[in-house]
Parts: structure tokens; C-alpha cells; sequence
């Protein structure tokens, strides 16, 4: 495996890998021998590995078998001498290893499990509470000597427990009464160990505090804090260091720290000016001595700081012209021009002069940069010009004539893409296949589309991937996108619309045929990307994991610098923890600074993630979610939703009405009734989980609502409707947010899924069959439980480890693996969540939602056909007179090709009749189910004709409205509908119109419904149309609000004057009167008697074994 992985893996990740695999094999011996902790412990303590980077796991099992933590606490840090802490005694005994790497390791675990334990309002408190027990555990500790090990572990890590958070007390300011005590303690006991105590909550003020030592020392300076007087005295000799000890000036420590020592000797002497010329004319040919000169330089700029200095006239006189000659050939006239310039504080106007009041870290972004300059510069001096030199010289290693001409020929670093077409294609590619990855673009929407082809530009659709929106196009101007949903716009010449396959293979060719090459070394967007690769894998990605040890370092080599100049290490450096004294501060390397009671670590853990070497390649699952971690987070909290509104509706369902849910408040429902404790508990489980969403934007269809939360949490239910949680299917937007984020978020954990099954187990070579569970029926273990408390438990307690060695433990290691396969477990049991289909309420006398499952369940299920023209006649003859059946309800579980009379027979029994007219007769019996829609339809207009027409309700009829109102409805209704010139080719025939409107009249308003509602509301109803108008078909239409449910007679009369208009030869309409009560009840009558006179007996279909009744 490492054999081919070495393509792609340095030596760091090879032994991380290592090390990782051989604690694997170690916690899992552990788990089968857990008495046997102590030879992990003896191997760990070893200096000749690194297995303590991946021990969080270990130590969490040594912790919870001895009960660690919680008797710490118990007994304040002062352990009693138990068998099973006798026995780890023994072990740590043992292992008798001078740098005491188990302990350190130990003492800094349990610190940081204190210190996430400690509330930030609760720290007065156990100052005050636990003052005792500090006094008595500093006297105890002083003779170290006889201190037990474990003891000494639980003392010294509740010692920095109780010294981190008296740090917080003081770096608030506060005035509890405990605080004067605990300095006069400090005070008192002035012993070497206090003294190292002292330092500690010293380094963790500046820490917390984020100030300077100077700022430090200022603001403490009027304090009344005895103890720490000695840390802000400032030193005498604090003139004569100048600023060697407030600044780290660019000094070569390691690279060029001899020819930087060389020029310090010749330019800190003043007659040495042959031994200068002689290393000036050096520096033409040697690029470590032109760094190291001009670092010199730089150091000496620095001297502007102080207060009242002025330039050095001679030394200017000798830089600017004595050896201006010498300097030009070394440095170029570039060079030069910058020499000078440092010795002379830069003009006036310059960013880069310096003055005295000017902050440090103003200092700080000057000296960088011209550090910077220094080393480009610097190339120069190198035999041949390079890809970095070529940036500030030519092929010759001389200055360009003209800058700006000769950057111009150049592809620089971080720009080497500059072509439009070349940046948006490939961005496209990169969207296109994560939303693929994540199972975000429908079969519908699974296409590239390119401007035209005189135009390379490629574009693709946001969300579902269909085109929804138009633009103009970046190149040629001219629109692009679509007219309306679904429908791209036509023009001149016509846009392209491409399967993803081909759109991808488009942009592979466009990138290979351009090479976009220019002049230069620096020429290429080839060899920039092989020089930006070169920066990673040579030195960015060598040193992102050690960059934290190497300035440690670097601060410690300067230290060590400036040191030889000094009789002894400062104060400040032990404060940055550059040097160790025994003696004056003894067990220093167990008090560490620390940074994780500051920082988030799980954000430190996402901010890491982003620095790894391949992290996507190792680590996809963790990779993939930390980018979207905000948005996946909110999946936790669907649960409670899902459950409070699916209580909701079975509450309420056909028991409120659409004005009384929109005046009723949540607050009554949680008030009255006799099941309002079970309600009042859903609720707070749901209205935690609501505002706990940190959702900007939700999706509903094509609908895209803001999520916002205008009332604050604890005036919702009082502020709120109930409509706002009774998921509806009319348009009235009332629960619209609610069925968004609902659906919104069970997509993001199918986005989760599909990445999931279609990376990792595509990459394992396994086949999991994808389960879908309804998105209301999910239970508590379909959700995954993305919670951000939980997952940095988990990287505290298995997953992070504190560098335990001195002035290291900023630095946190973590164990990626770990959380990587935590992870992977998680989602692998997790099963797609079904979001097509929602369950929703249906108001008190109000139909919206009435038999539409029903009948776009069978279309969904059997795909559905027209009748031939020659049968659709024949079964029209055949239907005046019969009884109209419902055979809908035997659909279920039906097949494409099985018949009415073979499906009865074989899935109906003992209770359910059907005419014998259905079942026997010729051609119903013989109707396949995938025409079953058609007739059903032919059916209830039949219905409609000969029966329903005469029984229209009188608030329906045209005698209700008078002339003037019928026209205005009538003209307003066929100006939308029919006679628009942009409604779809489906609805441009009046009988179809004519057609939904006596299927409304049957389905819907046969029932009690409201009839003051919009007509529109039921025109976008699917169920009520053939199945050959679709969703985008309906779209194309809009009825006005004022056309209401009690005009559909009166519009369906108008259409059918208008259909015998047009064609009176072929239909002829008899219009029934309104009849009197008695009339009515004859032609009832009347027509059962004629209807069942000519049908036999209903007949019991059952099993043929089964006796027939």
C-alpha cells in the first residue's frame, strides 16, 4: 500500500501512517487485555517513538477504568492511594523516563477536561469555594520529592486548573473578595515552585488577554496584584537593548547565519571599507551573502523606530555614492535605489517610513515584505535565472527596461488561468460533478449548455438543474438561459443543450487545444502550475504541520542570538518559553501555555483540515461535510419538526377551518384540550429545533423563501398562527416555509447519502441496496446527528492530543483517521429520505388535496395511455345508463398489463361488491389498467351529463348572478385560460377546459366546500387534468383571485355555448332545469330504477375455493 501511495505521500505522512496503524493494533490488544494498560503506557514512555500523537483513545480507557477525572474532582487534585492507583504508580515507576512524557502528557489531558468543565459565570465562585484547597495542595506539593507520581499528575494538573481560571478572574478585572487572598498566598510562599506557578498564570494573562507585554505592563502597572509586580518591572538595560527584545528583526539563523555574522563584523566597523568593497563584489556571484547583506540593511532600517534618530549623513554619503558603482553591479540599480532607501528611513510619503509611535504589527507587515524584496533580489546572484528571479530580472539577470512591459509577459504565480473562458469552464466541471457526487440534480436537469456555437461559453443551472433563470451572456452579450421554466430561449443562433457527459467532454477539448503561451521563463500556465506545485510539495506542505515547532524554534535560535550578547535569558524569555532554568523554576515544562480554553477546537480542527496534503484523497467524508458543516448541522433538528406537524395534522386534519387556523394562535392549542401536555411537550421539542435552524434560504419546488425568524422564541406561540404549521397544498403560503425547510433539509442529508454511496462504497467495491424511508415517517435513528457539542466531545476525548513538550502545547495533534471513520460510520447506516411525497392537511370543507394521491398514485405507478379513438366510442355508447362504479380502489399493487376482471378476481374478496356490468361485460372486463385513468375520467363526465347536471347546487346556477356578472367572469376566465397566446399547446383546446370542469363539478363540488375561495386554487390541481397536461403546463396560466369556486357552473355553461357555437352540428346540449324538491326526489327515483333494472343481483367476488354466498 505505502509502495503505491508514494507517488502521492511524503515521509511525514508515511510515518504518521505508521504510527497511526501501530496504535490501532494497540487499542485493539487493549480492549482484550485492559489490565494490561501499563506495557502500552512503558512503550508510549519511550523516546525512540511517537505513539503518544495518536494516544487520546488510550488515555480516555485509562481514564474511565481507574475513574480519574471524577475522583480528581472529588478530591480536589489531591489522589487517595488506592490498590488500582498504587498498581498505575507502579507502572509509571517503571517506565523512569527523564523527560516524564507519560506524566506531561497526563497532567495536560486532565487540565484541559477541568477547564471545558469550567463555566465562565461560575469562576468567582470556585475561586472562593476551592481557596482551601489550593493553599493546602501549594504547601503539600513543595517537597516534590515525596510526591508520588499519580499524585503528582493530579496535583500539578488541578493546581493549572485552579491558576488558568484565577487568570481569567484577573484578566476580567473582578472584585471578589477571594482574589486579595490568593495573591497575599502567592506572596508567601516564595518558593522556586511558586515561582513557577507564578509564571504560568503570568503567560496565560497575556494569552487570554491577546496584549503585548508592553500593553501588559502598562495596564498592570496601577494594579494592586503584589505578585506579579516583578514580571512588569521593565529592565535597566532596556535602552541599551533597544529593540532586540520588542522585536524579532529578519536575522538568517539557520541558512546564511555565517555570511550573515561575516557582514555584521565588516559593516558594524567603520574603517573597514576595503573587507566591505571586497564583500560587496562577492555578493555578484554568492546569493546567500546578497541575502544576508541585504538582511543587514534591513535590521539597520530598524533603528527609525527609536525616538529622535536621525540619518547617518556618512554612512549615506558611502552606501549612495562611494560605492554606488560596486553596488550597482551586485544589486542592479534596483538593488541599489532599495539599500539606500533603508538607510535613509524611505521618502516621506512611503508606506515603509518608519516613526515611533508606529504599533508592532505595523512594524511587523513592513519588515515581511521587505524581507520579501531581500530574497528576490537575491536571485540575482544565482548562476542561471530561475522562475522567481524572472519576476524582478530578465534573461540576463539585469533590470527590464520597463517593468510593466516585462510583467506583462509573465503568467504569475496565482494567476495562472487569465483566460475567462478557460476560469468558468472549469468551475463549471468542478459544480457540475460535486452536485452529481452529492445527488443534487434531477434526471431533468441533468444537462451543460454552451452559448451558441460561434460562442464557447458553458453554463449550467443552479439547484434542481433545469432551467429557471436567464442572463447575458459574459463573451457575446446576447441572452442566455431560459424563457420560462423549463423552455430555453429562442434565438439566433440557438443555444446548445448538452447531456453532462458531453458537456464535459467539450470542456476537456477546449482546455487541451489552448496552451496560452507567451514569451518569458515564467511563460506558461503549465510552468507556473509546475512552479506552484513545486512550492507546495517543497515547502508548504513539508513544513504546514511543523510550522508551529519551526518558529518555536526560530524564536529560540534569536533568543540564543541575542543572548550572546547578554549576561543572562530575560524574563521575556521565559514568558515565550524559549529557555528552561531548573533550578529558579522548577517542573517549567509541565505549564505550558495553552490556547484551547480561547479557541473552538472544532473550528481549529476545520481551519487544520484545510492545510492537509490530499486531504480529499484521505480524508473524503470529513472533507465533504466540513464544507458545508453550517448547512449540514441542521439535519439533526428535522426529527422533532417531523413529529410535532405530523401530530398537528392527525389533530386537525378536516377539523379546522382555513380562518380559523389563520386567527387561532399555537398558544390556544397548547392551553385548552385534553391532550395539551402531550402537545406542549412536542412543542418545545420543535421550537427548540426551529430556532436552532441556521438556514438562510430554503427550497420548495421552484420556490425559494428566506427562512427568517421575525419574533423572538419565547413570543412564538403567542405571535404565530396555527396555519403556519398545518402543511397544506394550496397556495395561500401559509405553511410554505414550513414544507421548504422541512423538505430542504431531508435533502441535505440525501446530498450526504449520494456522496456517501456513490464515493466511498464505489470505492470499496460494494453494493448497499438504497433504502428510502418517507420523509414523515423518519425515526430519531434515519437522522444523522451532526451536532457541533458532540463532535468536538468526540475530538476531545478520542481524536486531539496536546504536544506535551516544552513550549509546544499550542500546538494540537489530531487524529484525522479517527473522526474520518466515526463519520463514515455514521452515514453508512443512514438511508435516503423520500421528499416527493408529503402527507398534508386538508382544511374543514375544503377538497384541495381530495382523491389527488389517489389518482397521481396510479399514474405514478402505471405509467397511463389514451383509449383508442374506435373503443372510447364504444365504451361512450355503452356507459348512458349504467351505474357508475369506483374501481379506483382496487388499484393498488397492480401490473401495466393486468385486466379489470383478472385484477378483481385475484386481489378482491369477500367484502366488496362490484356490478356485474364491470366485471362480466365486454369491453369493461377486457380494459387494461394502464387506460384505467381514461375511463375513469370518460366515467365522471357521463356522470356529470346525465345526472349531476340536474342537481347543481343554487348557489351554482346562472339564475344566482346576474348577465353583467356572468360576462366579466366569463371574458376574464377565457382571456387567461385558453385564448392566451402563451399558454401551453395542452390547454389551448375549450374541451379540455370544458372537460376538468365537470370532472371539478363531480369530485368537488358535489361535497360541502367553501365557495368564496379563487377557482385558481383548484385550475393547478394535476389530478383534475388528463395526463397529458403537465406541472410546467399549468404553470403557463393564471385566473384571477376575484374568479372564485362558486363561478365554475356559469363558466362551464359559457364554454359550452362557445364549443355549440363553434360546432353546432355535432353537439347539441339539453340544459335541465332547477327542479322543486319533489321533482328531485322522482328523477332519483327514476333513474335507480332504470339503472338497476338493467344489472343482475351484486355479486361477492371471493377465492374460488371458497363457498360462493
Amino acid at each position: 500500500m505505502i509502495k503505491e501511495e508514494r507517488i502521492i505521500a511524503n515521509e511525514n505522512i508515511l510515518h504518521r501512517t505508521l504510527i497511526k496503524l501501530e496504535v490501532e493494533f494497540l487499542k485493539d490488544w487493549l480492549t482484550d487485555n485492559g489490565d494490561s494498560y501499563g506495557e502500552i503506557l512503558l512503550l508510549m514512555n519511550k523516546n525512540d517513538n511517537d505513539l503518544w500523537y495518536y494516544s487520546a483513545k488510550i488515555f480516555t480507557y485509562i481514564d474511565r477504568k481507574l475513574d480519574l477525572l471524577s475522583t480528581l474532582k472529588e478530591n480536589y487534585g489531591n489522589l487517595p492511594l488506592t490498590e488500582e492507583y498504587e498498581q498505575f504508580n507502579h507502572c509509571l515507576e517503571l517506565a523512569n523516563n527523564v523527560t516524564c512524557k507519560v506524566e506531561r502528557l497526563m497532567v495536560n489531558r486532565l487540565h484541559m477536561h477541568l477547564m471545558r468543565d469550567a463555566s465562565g459565570d461560575e469562576i468567582d465562585q470556585q475561586l472562593t469555594e476551592h481557596y482551601i484547597h489550593i493553599e493546602q495542595n501549594l504547601r503539600e506539593i513543595q517537597n516534590i520529592e515525596k510526591v508520588d507520581s499519580i499524585k503528582l499528575i493530579s496535583m500539578l494538573a488541578w493546581l493549572k486548573y485552579y491558576a488558568q481560571i484565577y487568570a481569567f478572574a484577573l484578566n476580567a478585572d473582578s472584585r471578589q473578595v477571594v482574589l486579595p487572598k490568593i495573591d497575599q498566598l502567592l506572596i508567601n510562599i516564595n518558593t522556586p515552585f511558586c515561582s513557577t506557578l507564578k509564571l504560568f498564570i503570568f503567560k496565560q494573562i497575556l494569552q487570554i488577554s491577546g496584549m503585548s507585554l508592553n500593553d501588559m505592563r502598562e495596564l498592570y502597572t496601577n494594579r494592586n496584584i503584589l505578585w506579579i509586580k516583578p514580571f512588569i518591572q521593565r529592565p535597566r538595560d532596556q535602552q541599551a537593548q533597544n529593540i532586540r527584545r520588542t522585536l524579532i528583526l529578519p536575522t538568517p539563523l539557520f541558512e546564511c547565519h555565517e555570511e550573515f555574522k561575516r557582514v555584521s563584523q565588516v559593516l558594524n566597523e567603520v574603517d573597514k571599507i576595503n573587507e566591505l568593497r571586497q564583500i560587496v563584489h562577492q555578493c555578484n556571484t554568492s546569493q546567500t551573502l546578497n541575502y544576508a547583506f541585504l538582511c543587514w540593511f534591513i535590521q539597520y532600517y530598524c533603528r527609525f523606530i527609536q525616538p529622535n534618530t536621525d540619518v547617518d549623513g556618512t554612512f549615506i554619503q558611502l552606501i549612495q555614492h562611494d560605492l554606488s558603482h560596486d553596488l550597482i553591479r551586485s544589486f542592479t540599480p534596483l538593488g541599489h535605489k532599495f539599500l539606500v532607501s533603508l538607510c535613509s528611513n524611505f521618502s516621506n510619503n512611503s508606506y515603509f517610513r518608519l516613526h515611533p509611535d508606529m504599533a508592532q504589527n505595523e512594524i511587523h507587515k513592513r519588515l515581511i515584505a521587505l524581507n520579501i524584496v531581500a530574497v528576490f533580489i537575491s536571485f540575482k546572484s544565482l548562476p542561471e535565472i530561475t522562475c522567481l528571479g524572472n519576476i524582478l530580472f530578465n534573461n540576463q539577470r539585469q533590470m527590464p527596461n520597463s517593468y510593466v512591459q516585462h510583467l506583462s509577459t509573465l503568467c504569475l504565480p496565482g494567476m495562472a488561468v487569465s483566460d475567462p473562458v478557460i476560469t468558468q469552464i472549469m468551475d463549471v466541471r468542478t459544480q457540475v460533478q460535486d452536485r452529481l457526487n452529492r445527488g443534487m440534480i434531477y434526471d431533468g436537469g441533468k444537462f451543460i449548455f454552451q452559448c451558441s456555437r460561434e460562442c464557447p461559453w458553458i453554463f449550467y443551472f443552479q439547484d434542481c438543474g433545469i432551467p429557471n433563470d436567464r442572463n447575458l451572456c459574459t463573451l457575446c452579450k446576447k441572452p442566455i438561459g431560459a424563457e420560462r421554466y423549463n423552455v430555453l430561449i429562442q434565438r439566433d443562433p440557438p443555444q446548445i443543450k448538452m447531456s453532462i457527459a458531453e458537456g464535459f467532454k467539450v470542456i476537456d477539448q477546449y482546455i487541451n487545444s489552448n496552451d496560452f503561451t507567451t514569451h518569458g521563463l515564467v511563460n506558461t500556465n503549465q510552468n507556473v502550475v509546475q512552479l506552484e506545485q513545486m512550492i507546495e510539495q517543497k515547502i508548504i506542505f513539508v513544513h504546514i504541520d511543523s510550522i508551529t515547532n519551526e518558529i518555536a524554534e526560530y524564536k529560540k535560535a534569536y533568543a540564543q542570538f541575542i543572548r550572546e550578547r547578554d549576561s543572562e535569558p530575560s524574563l521575556d524569555s521565559f514568558i515565550d518559553e524559549l529557555f528552561e532554568d531548573k533550578k529558579r523554576f522548577p517542573l517549567l515544562n509541565f505549564f505550558n501555555v495553552t490556547t484551547f480554553h480561547t479557541s473552538n477546537l472544532l473550528d481549529e480542527f476545520i481551519l487544520r483540515m484545510q492545510t492537509l496534503l490530499y486531504v480529499e484523497k484521505s480524508y473524503p467524508v470529513t472533507t465533504f461535510l466540513l464544507k458545508r458543516f453550517n448547512d449540514y448541522i441542521n439535519i439533526q433538528h428535522l426529527y422533532p419538526i417531523i413529529i410535532f406537524t405530523n401530530y398537528l395534522i392527525e389533530k386537525l386534519n378536516y377539523r379546522i377551518k382555513r380562518n380559523d387556523a389563520a386567527e387561532k394562535k399555537i398558544i390556544h392549542y397548547l392551553t385548552t384540550g385534553h391532550d395539551q401536555h402531550i402537545i406542549q411537550q412536542y412543542y418545545e421539542d420543535f421550537l427548540h429545533a426551529w430556532y436552532a435552524l441556521n438556514l438562510k434560504e430554503v427550497r420548495y419546488g421552484c420556490q425559494t423563501p428566506k427562512f427568517e425568524l421575525t419574533v423572538p422564541k419565547e413570543k412564538f406561540a403567542e405571535s404565530t398562527s396555527i396555519a403556519t404549521l398545518l402543511l397544506n397544498t394550496s397556495k395561500d403560503e401559509s405553511s410554505l416555509l414550513l414544507a421548504a425547510s422541512i423538505k430542504t433539509i431531508a435533502e441535505l442529508q440525501n446530498e450526504i447519502v449520494n456522496y456517501f454511496h456513490s464515493t466511498i462504497e464505489h470505492a470499496i467495491n460494494t453494493e448497499t441496496k438504497r433504502k428510502q424511508v418517507p420523509l414523515q415517517s423518519i425515526r430519531l435513528e434515519n437522522i444523522l446527528r451532526l451536532d457541533r457539542n458532540e463532535l468536538s466531545q468526540k475530538l476531545v476525548d478520542d481524536s486531539l492530543v496536546l504536544n506535551y513538550q516544552y513550549g509546544k502545547s499550542k500546538d494540537i495533534i489530531y487524529d484525522y483517521e479517527e473522526i474520518e471513520m466515526t463519520l463514515r460510520n455514521m452515514i453508512s447506516s443512514l438511508a435516503l429520505i423520500d421528499t416527493d411525497k408529503l402527507r398534508f392537511l386538508n382544511y374543514q370543507f375544503e377538497l384541495y388535496g381530495e382523491n389527488t394521491s389517489l389518482i397521481n398514485d396510479v399514474r405514478a405507478r402505471i405509467k397511463q395511455q389514451q383509449l383508442p379513438n374506435d373503443e372510447r366510442t364504444k365504451l361512450h355508447r355503452l356507459l348512458v345508463g349504467m351505474n357508475n362504479d369506483d374501481i379506483l380502489n382496487y388499484l393498488e399493487n397492480a401490473t401495466e398489463t393486468t385486466t379489470i376482471q383478472a385484477f378483481v378476481e385475484q386481489h378482491i374478496h369477500a367484502h366488496a361488491c362490484l356490478n356485474d356490468n364491470i366485471l362480466r361485460r365486454p369491453p369493461f372486463s377486457t380494459i387494461q389498467l394502464q387506460h384505467i385513468i381514461d375511463l375513469y375520467e370518460m366515467i365522471e363526465e357521463n356522470a356529470f351529463d346525465q345526472v349531476l347536471r340536474a342537481y347543481v347546487k343554487k348557489e351554482l346556477v346562472e339564475e344566482t348572478f346576474s348577465a353583467e356578472e356572468q360576462q366579466r367572469v366569463l371574458t376574464v376566465f377565457t382571456r387567461k385560460t385558453f385564448e392566451k397566446e402563451t399558454i401551453a399547446e395542452t390547454l389551448k383546446s375549450i374541451d379540455s377546459w370544458i372537460s376538468m370542469l365537470k370532472r371539478l363539478m363531480i369530485r368537488v363540488l358535489n361535497a360541502n366546500v367553501s365557495l368564496d375561495v379563487p377557482l385558481q386554487l383548484y385550475l393547478e390541481r394535476t389530478d383534475l387534468w388528463s395526463d397529458r397536461v403537465s406541472d410546467v403546463d399549468l404553470e403557463t396560466f393564471q385566473v384571477d383571485d376575484d374568479v372564485l369556486l362558486q363561478h365554475t357552473y356559469i363558466i362551464l355553461r359559457g364554454l359550452e355555448k362557445k364549443q355549440g357555437t363553434n360546432n353546432k352540428s355535432s353537439q347539441q346540449q339539453k340544459v335541465s332545469e332547477i327542479q322543486s324538491t319533489d321533482g328531485q326526489r322522482q328523477k332519483v327515483q327514476t333513474w335507480f330504477d332504470s339503472t338497476a333494472r338493467s344489472t343482475t343481483a351484486p355479486k361477492v367476488i371471493v377465492d374460488k375455493k371458497r363457498i360462493r354466498v
